[in-house]
């Protein structure tokens, strides 16, 4: 992961929108040098990280081949777009990785997971029934698949001053596996999870929204995910 917001801090590879906290990585002495690899031709070019010129990107990520319609003005994270402005981020893209369990409560700083069973309705059911957020179920199609979108909010009372996590006010969604990090948000964002069944598995993807994302942005976002594509 890059971290390009305010949100959260750069723990994984594997999750590309800025939502994953944990320990962020070790700045090497010297930087390396980049290089860009070549795309083969009539080939969709991968999303990369950084600003984007409009056009259709392919997600570069451990999950399905997956293709997205990007407008004017959003940044590539990889595995997702975004855009960074402080209270007003908007950012979105894949979670690579089986989730296998989530914080039985989101806003307490010990070992208390409750385990999924890897369908579905296991990890929807988990996610509604964590403490200190709320979720709103809602039903949601990616690539033609369809699925459900959770959209978890910080429960009514519960901030900064509340919050027993090693990060004041961080509330903690799920942990990954050892040295992947963990989906959380920050004070005042709100998350979204949505979950698609394809080829007899899950493909996961997780968001976040600012408290003052804009709502012409928050359309741009539903428009980037009705245009994704699923390959072979």
């Amino acid at each position: 992961m890059h971290n390009r917001s305010k949100l959260g801090i750069v723990a994984a590879v594997t999750v590309v929108v800025a939502v994953a906290c944990g320990s962020g990585p070790v700045e090497p002495s010297v930087a390396p040098v980049a290089t860009a690899s070549p795309v083969a031709e009539g080939a969709t070019p991968p999303l990369g990280e950084g600003p984007l010129e409009p056009g259709r990107y392919a997600l570069d990520w451990d999950g399905p081949p997956m293709t997205l319609e990007v407008p004017a003005g959003w940044d590539g994270t990889v595995a997702g777009v975004g855009k960074f402005a402080d209270d007003a981020d908007v950012a979105w893209g894949g979670w690579s990785e089986p989730v296998t369990r989530v914080f039985g409560d989101a806003c307490q700083d010990r070992d208390d997971h409750v385990a999924v069973d890897g369908t579905l309705q296991g990890l929807v059911d988990a996610l509604d029934a964590q403490g200190s957020t709320d979720a709103t179920i809602t039903d949601v199609t990616i690539g033609g698949y369809a699925g459900k979108r959770i959209v978890l909010a910080p429960s009514p009372g519960v901030g900064e001053a509340t919050c027993q996590t090693g990060d004041p006010g961080l509330l903690q969604i799920w942990e990954g596996p050892p040295g992947v990090g963990y989906f959380a948000l920050t004070p005042g964002a709100s998350g979204r999870v949505d979950i698609v069944e394809k080829d007899g598995g899950l493909v996961t993807f997780v968001g976040v929204v600012g408290a003052a994302a804009a709502a012409s942005d928050l359309a741009e976002l539903d428009a980037i995910i009705a245009s994704s594509e699923f390959g072979t």
